[in-house]
């Protein structure tokens, strides 16, 4: 049994995580108030923009971009100093922290890394929307195959970002088959 520091009650030692550098083995707090804590912390401006950031660091590395060309500060500085961030964290503060609501970074090229050049305040809602109608329009290709249309001597007619465009789906199977070069409506198409 061990007493947690934040709520005073006696618990458990399994509601508890570990630490190797107390004496004890243990965190001070118990699991559930260390979970309040950092829900609380991350609700904060300082918060939920050091959550944004670490967020960037993660998706750039995924992505194969560089990190972001700003610190966690100066992300920080930016959000307070920009109305539409404010506008937006009051927002999401009155509606009870739903998510759809929370502030959100958005870059406006996606296929570019994360900097002041490249990114706008939005809610979470809206970034999902755009990237989304992205995707259904062509401008978004990092989920969807580029489809290649080459002449039968192998040269690029034009690329399509998603087999969406073309509107056959005879292109599609075409695409799929064995070895994926094959010949439809007198082209080569390959993904």
């Amino acid at each position: 049994m061990q007493k947690c520091k934040r709520c005073k009650v006696t618990k458990e030692r399994s509601l508890f995580n570990k630490d190797s550098r107390q004496l004890s083995g243990l965190r001070g707090e118990c699991s559930s108030c260390e979970k309040d804590r950092s829900r609380n912390n991350r609700r904060t401006v300082k918060g939920l923009v050091f959550q944004m950031y670490r967020n960037q660091k993660r998706r750039s590395v995924e992505k194969g971009f560089s990190e972001p060309e700003y610190s966690k500060e100066e992300l920080l500085s930016f959000c307070i100093g920009d109305l539409g961030f404010v506008t937006l964290y009051d927002l999401w503060v009155e509606s009870g922290f739903d998510r759809m609501k929370t502030p959100s970074i958005d870059r406006l090229d996606d296929y570019s890394g994360y900097s002041f050049r490249n990114i706008r305040v939005v809610d979470w809602s809206s970034n999902k929307e755009s990237g989304s109608e992205d995707t259904r329009n062509g401008l978004n290709n990092k989920r969807s195959k580029t489809v290649h249309q080459k002449r039968l001597d192998g040269s690029l007619i034009k690329t399509f970002y998603s087999i969406q465009q073309i509107h056959a789906s005879s292109i599609s199977r075409v695409c799929n088959s064995e070895g994926g070069n094959s010949v439809a409506g007198g082209c080569l198409w390959s993904f």
